[in-house]
Formats: structure tokens, sequence, C-alpha cells
């Protein structure tokens, strides 16, 4: 039978780089005003509609983008902590049964 090893830090090394990955691309809902406040400027021309509308899509993609990225971090955060417990108590376990059979004298 093939061992399957899962290293706990890389899971958490991982988590931290879609954190700062995150965190790079700037505070949320503020990457396209630029784009909002040029389509502001525009209201009489078919473009600055249209500008807004691509802003605004775009933004909501980033968005989304980003809570995904944040909830993937915790998901190997706690990844990383459920295969940690279970491998303490993997070990919590067979310490158990060998001081069992050493307390029977086998």
């Amino acid at each position: 039978m093939n061992d399957i090893h899962i290293r706990t830090d890389v899971l958490r090394q991982s988590a931290a780089g879609l954190q700062a990955a995150a965190a790079a691309v700037g505070p949320a809902g503020h990457w396209l005003d630029t784009s909002f406040t040029a389509a502001a400027t525009m209201t009489a021309w078919e473009s600055g509609p249209a500008l807004k509308d691509c802003a605004t899509a775009w933004q909501t993609h980033m968005k989304s983008a980003l809570d995904q990225l944040h909830v993937y971090a915790e998901q190997l955060r706690n990844s990383a902590h459920s295969y940690d417990k279970a491998e303490q108590e993997a070990a919590r376990r067979l310490t158990a049964a060998v001081t069992d059979l050493q307390g029977t004298g086998q």
C-alpha cells in the first residue's frame, strides 16, 4: 500500500500566498474608480454609459475572483488543520494500543 503524506506547512504557505495575491489586488471595490469617473464625464456620448457598464461588469468579476481567493485560502488552512488533527489522533491511538499491549504482557 502506498503512503500518502500531506505537507501541512505547504498547505499553509499556499494559503498565505493566496492571501498575499488578494492583498496585492488592492482594496475591494476601487480598482476601476478612474473608469467610473471617465464614464461620468461622457454622459452625452454613447461610450460613457458603455464604459460604465463595462467597468461595472469587471468590478463585479474582480470582486468575485478576490472573494474566491479568500475562500480558497481559508479552505487550505482548514485542510491543514484537519490533517494535523488526524495525524495527532492516529499517533494517540497507536500509543494507546501499544500501551494496552504492553500492559497485557503481549
